[in-house]
This record gives structure tokens, C-alpha cells and sequence, in this order.
């Protein structure tokens, strides 16, 4: 059972969140803000739904802001594991950023409930960033062990569906290439979740990228094992060092002109502002705008395949 922090701290803590000046040169308060936003915002999208629901969720996680010294509350990160984790059973197709913004808010209920804040603050940065090391070894291992990520099919399957490069899709770069693409979303759709695996097969999908789509997908797979890779390596054995947080950082960027998974990348920017504790301020700033650039894209929606609209 942890300790209950002595009166006197807490008393003195709470006056010092409760001081209005020079609240964003908190690291911890930046870093929780930004992980109670990715929160809110995900299940604003969950338990209301669309684009309502998340301007829902993010208005109540800046509603927060002048409450700061909440943000430090085991009770608030333990209700919002429990809604997360509820998300996550209640749909057996839930994403991985759901089970992971579950497993982050309980590496930060339980720390908090130590005495003083330096010390909550200290442990759940070391929580978050083995789970960050855990993370990037599993996808490691279950991309090594997928036979349909080492044969290239998946990752040809998602560019021919408009799954990789999705921004740049959107934005009207190379209208007769989205053509195509929305020709094989079509033909994609003809079949439901429950056809049967030979019937899915025989879909055949356009190429528009000829001879060029193999070694993309080539490039690409590699590319992603080897900064996972290297991603927990870096987290588990110099997690102070600037390096490891400028790559999870460019992994991120990358990943939202690559395959906007905006929801899963902002999870990853505020897991990566939670465990930079002893890094650089600038990494936490660094988390910061990428984390913002994701939220707002989750915000206009940008989470999935093109559409065909």
C-alpha cells in the first residue's frame, strides 16, 4: 500500500500549482496536459462519437488548464484507465492506441499516489518509458513474425488502398493516381469482414505504381523494423539522452505523411513528453508540436484510409 504524503507537503504542493505564474515552464504539467488531451480527445470520439465528440473531449481537457494541480490526481488517471480500458473491451476490433493510452494512464495512477510529487513524477516517467521500451519490442517481434509484413502483401494493401501517403492524397497531389486508388477502395469494399479468406483474395487491385511499389514497400518495412528497433534500444538505455526522443519524434512525423495515424502518433508524442523527465526541455517541446499537429488532425478527422469521397 503507498503512504500518504505528509500534510505539510501536500499543503505546499498545492499552493504551488495554485500559483499563477510560469505554469508552461512545468515540464510535468506540459506533459500531463498534453497526455490528458490525447485522452479526452480519444474518448470524446469513443463514448460521443464524430467530430463533435472530439471537440467535446479536447474543450474539457482545456478546461483543465487553470485546475493544474488536478492534472497530478491519481483519481483522474484512474477513471480515465477505467473508461479506456471499458473502450477497449467493449470492442474486440479496437485499435492499438486504445490498449496503449490504457496502459499509459495506469503507469501514471499508480505513481501518483506516492508522497511528494518529485517522487510521482520520477516514477512515472520511468513506467512510461518501459512501456515504451515494451511497445517497440512487441511490434518488432510481431512484425518479424507476420508472414504477410516480411512478404510485403499488407504494406502493398495499404498503399494500393490509399492507407500510405493519405495527406498528400487529400491534398490533390496526383488526382489521377487517388483515381485509381479510390477504384481499388471500391472493389476493395465488395467485400464484407465475414467473406471468406479465397474470396478476398481474388480482389484484384490497380497498380499505378509499376515496378517502383515493391521496393517502396521493400524500404518502408525495413525502415519501420529498424526504427522500432532502435527506438527501444534508445529508451532502455539512454532515455536522457536527446536522441532517442529525436527519433521517436521524427518516427512520428514520418508516420503522419507516410500513414496519418494521428490518435496512435499523439499517444506516442505524450508518452514520449511523460518519460523525458531528465531530458532536455527542448525534447518536451519538440513532443509538444508534433503533439499538437496530431491532435489537430485527429480533431478534422484525418485517421483513416482514403474514403473515396
Amino acid at each position: 500500500m503507498a503512504k500518504r504524503r505528509p500534510r505539510e507537503s501536500r499543503q505546499q504542493e498545492s499552493a504551488a500549482a495554485a500559483a499563477p505564474a510560469g505554469w508552461l515552464r512545468e515540464p510535468a504539467t506540459i506533459a500531463l496536459l498534453l497526455m490528458l488531451a490525447v485522452v479526452s480527445l480519444h474518448l470524446g470520439d469513443k463514448l460521443i462519437g464524430g467530430g463533435m465528440g472530439r471537440a467535446i473531449g479536447l474543450g474539457l481537457a482545456l478546461v483543465a488548464i487553470p485546475f493544474r494541480a488536478a492534472l497530478f490526481s491519481p483519481w483522474l488517471w484512474g477513471a480515465a484507465m477505467l473508461l479506456l480500458g471499458w473502450c477497449a473491451l467493449g470492442n474486440a476490433a479496437a485499435a492499438n492506441h486504445t490498449y496503449l493510452l490504457t496502459y499509459t494512464a495506469l503507469a501514471l495512477t499508480l505513481p501518483l499516489r506516492l508522497p511528494t510529487r518529485e517522487e510521482a513524477m520520477d516514477a512515472a516517467a520511468t513506467s512510461v518509458r518501459w512501456l515504451l521500451v515494451a511497445v517497440m519490442t512487441f511490434a518488432v517481434v510481431q512484425k518479424g513474425l507476420s508472414a504477410d509484413f516480411r512478404d510485403g502483401s499488407y504494406l502493398s494493401y495499404l498503399t494500393l488502398t490509399g492507407g500510405v501517403g493519405q495527406l498528400a492524397w487529400e491534398a490533390g497531389v496526383a488526382p489521377e493516381t487517388r483515381r485509381v486508388l479510390e477504384e481499388n477502395v471500391r472493389r476493395d469494399r465488395q467485400f464484407t469482414p465475414t467473406s471468406r479468406t479465397f474470396e478476398r483474395d481474388q480482389v484484384a487491385l490497380l497498380n499505378p505504381f509499376g515496378k517502383w511499389l515493391p521496393l517502396f514497400v521493400a524500404t518502408f518495412a525495413v525502415g519501420i523494423l529498424v526504427a522500432e528497433a532502435v527506438l527501444a534500444v534508445g529508451f532502455a538505455w539512454r532515455p536522457n539522452a536527446v536522441w532517442p526522443h529525436a527519433l521517436l519524434q521524427a518516427f512520428g512525423a514520418s508516420l503522419l505523411l507516410i500513414r496519418p495515424e494521428t490518435v496512435f502518433i499523439a499517444t506516442l508524442t505524450a508518452a514520449g513528453a511523460l518519460s523525458a523527465r531528465r531530458a532536455d526541455r527542448r525534447v518536451l517541446y519538440g513532443y509538444v508540436a508534433l503533439g499538437c499537429v496530431a491532435i489537430v488532425l485527429t480533431l478534422a478527422g484525418m485517421t483513416s484510409r482514403l474514403d473515396g469521397g
